[in-house]
């Protein structure tokens, strides 16, 4: 009974503080003072009890009748839902498509959850259902200021065994999302589970993974509510992010000549999945975790200093997808140079006898057009744009006259950053991703 009442409690007194909250989300964008919450003790509220059964307070009187619990029950679905805000539904492709033979999101890769579709695993469903939309852009308009106010979503199942590490690159990777984008993240509200055990052991896990989590936000100057925590066959750790984007860019931005930057190594799907199969060495697998710990938001500089036209992070839909996703809709098309593309070590060997990340297969299908009439050599290098990325690093659209500036500036932190493709004139008989040496 007392469970309950807190539940229900905490649940008026969230809808009271929700004004109140979502106002002070637009003072700290602009920079303004914060607002502080009065507390007003409710005198009407229902107390579920055992069974369906409820009592009633009403200034102090407390009553009980055989329908209370169903007038509880249809005034609190009248309440929540003038909050409801409708979802938007997002296609995912299905275990068949994927090529993993799972019903569970990709092993390893950050997905964008469909909004109210069960997946998977309890976690996955528990952050689908609060995670209602993919990444999206919000506007708040200020007299006399306009903020663009941007929220990214990820879910990444368990893919190293060590707990603080899994929630320290798993937290960077919700980062980099984010400065992908072009954005600067200032709130992020966390989902984790781990698997079914022991509770001591449970409750042991979910700290860790939280620790490194948060070490890695408070870094970054990024203020982390730990909203949810629940116990699975899997672990897994999902964030929803906030922040003010520092640039409305637009594709219109986007020219003929124009350079793509990639600041982060390929084939770490392909490593992880390796690993797994005892293909690919631990040697080569901690290097790449190395880089996948590694910040993007130097990259944000480039983005206050305008030498940026677009960015986006590399994510489970592999490089070519999301090259092909920026250009839509702009009659461009753009020329990747392989043998520019930086590589994780070991990721061309595991590649070359047949390993493959889950969504592999289906991103292969989209493009098999751009294949045609390219060497062996040519095709293994092309694989690996296909290959679905754990902080992949993210690319970069500039000028073609700055593409040497800010390649310097951000090999300052990520040296193996690299000029890997020319936007070029769309051609109607030709792909929009095309492959060069």
């Amino acid at each position: 009974c007392n469970q309950e009442q807190s539940v229900s409690l905490n649940g008026l007194l969230a809808y009271r503080m929700g004004t109140i909250l979502a106002e002070n989300f637009r003072r700290r964008f602009l920079g303004q003072p914060q607002l502080s919450y009065e507390f007003r003790k409710p005198h009407k509220f229902f107390i579920s009890a055992d069974g369906k059964r409820a009592v009633g307070n009403w200034y102090g009187f407390g009553f009980r009748q055989s329908r209370m619990w169903q007038l509880k029950e249809e005034l609190e679905r009248w309440w929540t839902a003038r909050y409801q805000i409708p979802a938007k539904d997002t296609r995912v492709a299905t275990f068949m498509e994927s090529g993993n033979l799972t019903e569970e999101p990709c092993s390893g890769v950050a997905t964008r959850l469909p909004s109210g579709k069960a997946v998977g695993s309890t976690v996955a469903k528990m952050t689908a259902s609060v995670l209602k939309k993919p990444t999206s852009l919000h506007v708040y308009t200020d007299p006399g200021n306009q903020v663009e106010v941007m929220r990214t979503n990820d879910y990444l199942r368990g893919f190293v065994s060590d707990p603080y590490r899994f929630g320290a690159l798993s937290a960077q990777h919700c980062l980099n999302h984010f400065y992908g984008e072009g954005g600067q993240a200032l709130y992020a509200h966390l989902f984790i589970g781990t698997e079914f055990g022991p509770k001591q052991a449970m409750t042991r896990d979910l700290q860790v993974i939280l620790d490194g989590a948060m070490t890695v936000f408070e870094e970054h100057d990024v203020s982390a509510n730990t909203g949810y925590y629940w116990g699975s066959w899997e672990t897994g750790f999902g964030a929803t992010l906030e922040g003010q984007r520092l640039q409305n860019s637009s594709k219109h931005d986007l020219a003929a000549g124009d350079r793509l930057i990639l600041t982060g190594k390929l084939g770490s799907g392909i490593l992880l999945a390796g690993y797994g199969r005892h293909i690919v060495s631990s040697g080569h697998l901690e290097q790449a975790l190395t880089c996948m710990a590694v910040s993007q938001r130097p990259i944000l500089d480039c983005y206050r200093e305008g030498l940026v036209s677009r960015s986006f992070a590399v994510g489970a839909f592999g490089l070519s997808w999301n090259v092909e996703a920026l250009l839509t809709g702009t009659n461009l098309a753009a020329t990747i140079r392989l043998d520019h593309l930086p590589v994780h070590a070991g990721a061309l060997k595991a590649l070359s006898t047949g390993v493959r990340s889950s969504l592999h297969v289906q991103n292969r299908m989209r493009f098999s057009r751009s294949l045609h009439g390219l060497s062996h050599r040519e095709i293994v290098l092309a694989e690996l744009t296909f290959d679905p990325q754990t902080a992949g690093g993210v690319v970069i659209c500039v000028k073609e006259d700055k593409a040497e500036q800010v390649l310097k500036h951000l090999q300052t932190f990520a040296p193996d950053t690299a000029i890997i493709a020319t936007v070029v004139p769309a051609e109607q008989d030709l792909p929009t991703v095309r492959f060069t040496s």
